[in-house]
């Protein structure tokens, strides 16, 4: 694949293509297309832009020198804004590192104007929006979303923080520890571990070779030593660096140009100009932090998952506008990255070295960038052929240069996929897109030109050849990740710990590189050939009302859908214009399902033929008018029954027809054709979306392949099974929160399998059983299909026929075996502490679950409101004033029909129990807020609900993917939201009082929770002990530690009044014991 590493680089890969049309035929294609897809700026202040873009743009710098882009969406249903100033961790000072970082976490403490160092955090939660920010090496971007009609007064907090912060010392000691928190989480982190092993390599006096991220030693212990105070280097980092020149931001709001702007120049001009230059463009006086003379060598180290990777990576030059550069490394990537027949990925499949490769930028900084291309290897690959697999890469780009010169045809076909994609890309979040927006506003694009930088700028012939000439093994550094390092490793990188080994290339090696040619590979390395699948037509077709197809069999629930034309719906969708939501949502009214509506998206499918064997659902799309189509197919078969094998044979049965697919599918995907497959105890689910074009033709392939088991290879087999393994023997690695949620999840439904029982399943899987499961599956199949786009019913039915044409659709159609949830009965706590799967990992985690029992909308809708408004409270007094850890979470869900509250914690200070009571402390003492809440605080509770679950589709995926969740769950809940939102627009303090007080207090009636710990190592020693005893296996079970170990750290005073206490040792065991709750299906079929 193709790798996109930079925003400058955010572009589809493309395949290239030898053809018969020429280079002036070629630019002439491009330059119609660049007219159908480009809108250019008609006045000052405007820029380049989509031309099917509906937001509006400004550009402006203000008297500070910050410069801005305003955005005006009148369709936005939350607004949002990025500052992204041109200061990073490469500023750091050398004796406090992480200082960067650790500004950031607090500059959102508290401001002269807002001194409340959780106000801010408050206020976005109370109103439906949250904030983020992060540090790299050059810049620190600030992020916030909030419900639209918030901005204003969310701006006026944002800007404060950049005028006058408080760094209050309370909140400089608490926040150190939260930094501290956020380095322990990354230690296991391989991607971390790895980086620091090259920034140990880097040139020492380069702020690259620093640690960047902080923690308590280099904030707080080192510091004291050295008698430095943290807090006033904090204050002399913000005044010597954060300057209004330095500062890019971006708002985005459904307010117009003009009163953005006043906002803007209102609220952001007080913010200090000191005329600061940039330290990221003129070269540092040391040099950058790699040069030739430090290259030409292998790194080998040991990752703590499971890991086997090679890359090689070549010192270029830095990757800049300036340079004009990005169009030759992403024309290189391309090449390098195909997939297709010809490819350096098929030659190694072939010979069953690697599963994977990818291509790109890798590490980029104002003054050294390197290229990268990383290979995922097979065992065999890794332990024996590293230097067969990078003297294939070297054939290739030797291939590269012998024909560089003759690829003006490649560039216009990579251009003209990247202006189509361009022009159809679905509209971004808002959140997503300030971020980026003002995060590439360093990059040094003209502004105009700054929506339009994915495009390609030229052909640069002497770029493509510098480039080129760079990648040598002299220029290079080779990364290896295998647990067999362990055994030659002799250094140890400082801050995480890793082992690793260092050694210069051998000259013999080097030289076999560069000498290596194509034509030793048998011709089996090539230039990819033309694509056929770009697409020609981007016509929009007219509205064709669809006539509807009766259905007399499937359960009550479909019968209820199709029994009618019409649907309950709102009078108005414009509700982010609206203030009044609850006047929105009571507004109901009927609409007719066969016609347009004035918001198109909130029109529901209709089934539009149906039979005993298949049911067809159609949408055509009037809102988002791109010429793309998403089909989405459902084989039921009842076949598939429910057990670890049946499901590993499915996977390695999918992941081996994708791989022998992917060759001669890469060219359709690389020009906005994809397909997805998955299996479960059901059947097959099968996707198809992309350009309406040649959707169809692509599906037809596909699908017929699908089925073909001749096409297995023994190799292939041999390459996933040993990838599926690896990959659950990962799972001990993962965070410890993961894990713990992974173990909830199993106990408290009736289906799904252990790790051990899936790797013992494996086991007994050869080759013949994969290619047997083929024919089995996809025989006596019925389907369901849902077909929505650019397409009209006729298109829709040929769909379906094209899809029965290459699948035996002759089984009735029948509902769908469901997973079910356990019943936890009234006043009970069920515990489940497990000790750590990975002792050097040393953080412990909880998750709380308190069960409120199967799905009324009502109840839905109040836990929903409840879980927003506790949300910011428990993540401010556990994680900001606690310090209990880095992650902190809480939230609703739904598992099966049956709701949850759950409350999340990992820590590397506290164990799972220390952590479950203070999980219950919190809820003892958010009970006051709900007893005192006022209606304020619940109506801002109740609207920002309303506005979330109105909230319209932004794109077509999202609006596809949300009717066939409600097609494949067999619900056909069509008109959810609306339901939803009229519920809680009649809801009254009163009706969350009274259903905080049925499940949460220590003394709900219905109180019913199950904890899911994992203990690190050090903290169960404190807990049990030196010499404790860790639980074993047993039937491929992890155990949990038995109730004996437990009882005197579990059952307090105050514990035994919150509900019976159970132990759960044996996760398998207990699931199997207790009752379940109907399906999801069957509680809507009873009257939800």
């Amino acid at each position: 694949m193709v790798r996109k590493g930079l925003a400058t680089l955010k572009r589809k890969a493309a395949l290239w293509f030898q053809g018969s049309e020429s280079d002036a035929e070629g630019k002439l294609k491009l330059d119609k297309l660049l007219g159908e897809a480009v809108a250019l700026p008609e006045k000052p202040g405007e820029i380049e832009k989509s031309i099917l873009d509906e937001r509006s743009y400004r550009a402006l710098k203000l008297d500070n020198d910050l410069e801005v882009l305003l955005i005006n969406d009148v369709k936005a249903e939350t607004a949002a804004a990025a500052l992204s100033i041109n200061v990073g961790s490469f500023s750091d000072p050398e004796e406090c590192p992480g200082l960067a970082h650790f500004l950031e976490h607090m500059l959102f403490m508290g401001t002269e104007k807002y001194p409340d160092e959780n106000g801010y955090s408050k206020f976005l939660a109370d109103n439906g929006g949250y904030s983020n920010a992060y540090t790299a090496d050059e810049e620190t971007n600030y992020q916030f979303e909030v419900m639209s009609g918030q901005l204003y007064h969310t701006l006026d907090m944002f800007a404060q923080f950049f005028i006058a912060p408080l760094f209050k010392q309370t909140s400089t000691d608490r926040e150190l520890q939260a930094v501290d928190n956020e380095c322990t989480g990354n230690l296991q982190n391989d991607y971390w571990r790895n980086l620091h092993v090259w920034k140990s390599l880097a040139k020492s006096e380069h702020p690259f070779s620093r640690f960047n991220i902080g923690n308590i030693e280099t904030l707080r212990e080192q510091p004291k030593i050295d008698g430095v105070n943290v807090r006033e280097y904090l204050l002399e980092f913000y005044e010597k660096h954060y300057s209004a020149n330095l500062m890019k931001l971006v708002v985005l709001g459904r307010e117009d140009l003009d009163t953005l702007e006043n906002w803007c120049k209102e609220l952001f001009v007080p913010i200090k100009n000191k005329s600061l230059p940039s330290r990221y463009i003129s070269p540092l006086a040391v040099g950058p932090a790699f040069t030739v003379e430090d290259l030409s060598m292998r790194i080998d180290y040991v990752p703590v998952k499971a890991r086997r990777s090679l890359s090689i990576n070549w010192l270029i030059d830095p990757i800049t506008y300036e340079n004009r550069n990005t169009d030759a490394i992403a024309y290189i990537s391309s090449l390098i990255g195909d997939e297709g027949v010809g490819s350096v990925l098929s030659y190694l499949k072939d010979k069953g070295w690697a599963n994977s490769l990818s291509a790109g930028p890798g590490t980029s900084n104002f003054d050294f960038a390197f290229m990268n291309v990383s290979v995922g290897c097979t065992e065999d690959g890794i332990m024996n052929h590293i230097e067969d697999i990078t003297k294939v890469i070297y054939a290739y780009i030797g291939l590269l240069k012998e024909n560089w010169k003759k690829m003006q045809w490649y560039y216009n076909q990579e251009a003209q996929l990247s202006v189509i994609g361009y022009r159809f890309k679905s509209q971004e979040s808002p959140f997503g897109y300030v971020r980026g927006l003002a995060s590439s506003m360093h990059d040094g694009y003209p502004i105009e030109k700054l929506l339009t930088q994915s495009l390609f700028q030229g052909f640069e012939l002497e770029k493509i050849s510098e480039i080129l000439d760079q990648l040598k093994p002299q220029r290079c550094i080779i990364n290896v990740a295998h647990e067999s390092v362990s055994e030659y490793a002799d250094k140890t990188e400082r801050w995480f710990g890793t082992k690793f080994f260092v050694k210069p290339l051998d000259e013999t090696f080097c030289s076999d590189c560069l000498s290596v040619s194509p034509s030793d590979y048998d011709g089996k390395l090539s230039l990819p050939p033309k694509n056929d699948f770009i697409p020609e037509s981007f016509s929009i077709k007219d509205f064709a009302v669809p006539s509807l197809a009766k259905n007399s069999g499937g359960n009550a629930l479909l019968k209820l859908a199709t029994s009618t034309t019409s649907i309950i719906s709102l009078e108005t969708f414009e509700h982010a214009k609206i203030e009044d939501k609850r006047s929105v949502a009571l507004a109901v009214t009927e609409r007719e399902i066969t016609q347009k509506w004035d918001e198109d998206v909130w029109r529901p499918p209709v089934l539009l033929e149906s039979n005993d064997t298949s049911n067809l659902w159609f949408k055509q799309d009037q809102s988002f008018k791109r010429p793309i189509a998403i089909i989405n197919i459902t084989l039921k078969t009842k076949i598939l029954n429910d057990s670890p094998r049946t499901s590993l044979l499915a996977s390695l049965y999918k992941a081996i027809i994708n791989d022998t697919l992917n060759e001669q599918v890469y060219p359709a995907m690389m020009a906005g054709l994809s397909y997805g497959a998955g299996f479960d105890e059901n059947g097959i689910y099968l996707s198809f979306y992309g350009y309406n074009d040649k959707l169809e033709d692509f599906m037809k392939f596909v699908n017929d392949n699908l089925k073909d088991p001749q096409r297995c290879e023994k190799s292939q087999f041999d390459r996933f099974k040993e990838a599926i393994v690896k990959n659950l023997q990962n799972h001990t690695k993962e965070n410890p929160y993961s894990i713990a949620n992974s173990s909830l999840s199993y106990s408290m439904q009736d289906k799904g399998w252990t790790v051990l029982e899936r790797l013992e399943a494996i086991e007994t899987i050869e080759f013949e059983d994969v290619k047997a499961f083929g024919p089995r599956v996809f025989d006596n199949l019925s389907m369901e299909m849902f077909a929505y786009g650019n397409i009209t019913p006729a298109d829709a039915k040929s769909y379906l026929k094209t899809a029965r044409s290459s699948f035996q659709i002759n089984q009735s159609l029948s509902e769908s075996s469901v997973r079910k949830t356990i019943v936890l009965p009234n006043r009970s706590q069920y515990f489940m502490i497990k000790p750590t799967l990975d002792e050097e990992n040393p953080n412990s985690a909880v998750v709380v679950k308190f069960q409120l029992g199967q799905y009324s909308r009502t109840e839905s809708v109040l836990l929903s409101i409840f879980s927003s408004i506790c949300h910011e409270s428990f993540f401010n007094i556990l994680r900001t004033k606690e310090q209990l850890g880095y992650v902190v979470a809480s939230q609703k869900s739904i598992s099966n029909g049956v709701l949850h509250q759950l409350f999340l914690v990992q820590s590397n200070s506290k164990d799972p129990i220390y952590l479950d009571q203070r999980v219950e402390a919190f809820i003892d003492e958010f009970g006051k807020t709900i007893a005192e809440i006022d209606e304020d605080t619940f109506n801002q509770g109740v609207t920002s609900y309303i506005n979330s679950v109105l909230s319209s589709h932004k794109n077509q995926y999202s609006e596809a993917g949300t009717w066939n969740n409600d097609i494949e769950s067999e619900l056909y809940d069509f008109s959810s939201p609306i339901h939803l939102a009229k519920i809680a627009a009649e809801l009254t303090i009163s009706d969350l009082q009274a259903m905080f007080q049925k499940y949460f207090p220590k003394d709900a009636p219905c109180r019913k929770k199950m904890v899911s710990g994992i203990v690190a190592v050090e903290h169960a020693k404190g807990l049990f002990g030196e010499n404790y005893t860790k639980p074993g296996q047993k039937d491929n079970v992890y155990l949990a530690f038995p109730a004996e170990m437990l009882k005197e750290k579990i059952e307090t005073a105050d514990a035994m009044e919150r509900g019976d206490i159970v132990y759960v040792e044996d996760m398998k065991l207990f699931r199997s014991s207790m009752e379940l709750y109907p399906s999801f299906v069957d509680m809507f079929i009873a009257g939800v």
